[in-house]
């Protein structure tokens, strides 16, 4: 039971750290990096290069197709790990 709880959990993790950077380029940010707060400047405003480039309907459905797909993934790895267990604990007590 041990192991097939360890590997759940391990699984578990793998799966939350890989799609953390899908879930976070989802949410808009407002914020400026690098900026504490806005402060009026006492130079001319440069014109400014928008490095991240406005999202379009396309992204955001594959982005959501991802997540889908990896959550899914998950409660299906969850599913095997404690049938595998269920069985494990069935086979030994008619064993045993």
């Amino acid at each position: 039971m041990r192991s097939a709880t360890r590997l759940l959990v391990v699984t578990l993790l793998g799966v939350l750290v890989a799609l953390l950077p899908a879930y976070a380029a989802a949410v808009p940010s407002d914020r400026e990096y690098g900026l504490v707060a806005q402060q009026p400047s006492t130079e001319p405003s440069a014109p400014t290069v928008d490095l991240a480039p406005a999202e379009s309907e396309d992204d955001r459905k594959e982005t959501q197709r991802k997540l889908v797909m990896g959550i899914t993934s998950v409660v299906l790895v969850g599913f095997v790990v404690w049938g595998r267990s269920v069985r494990r604990k069935k086979r030994k007590k008619a064993e045993g």
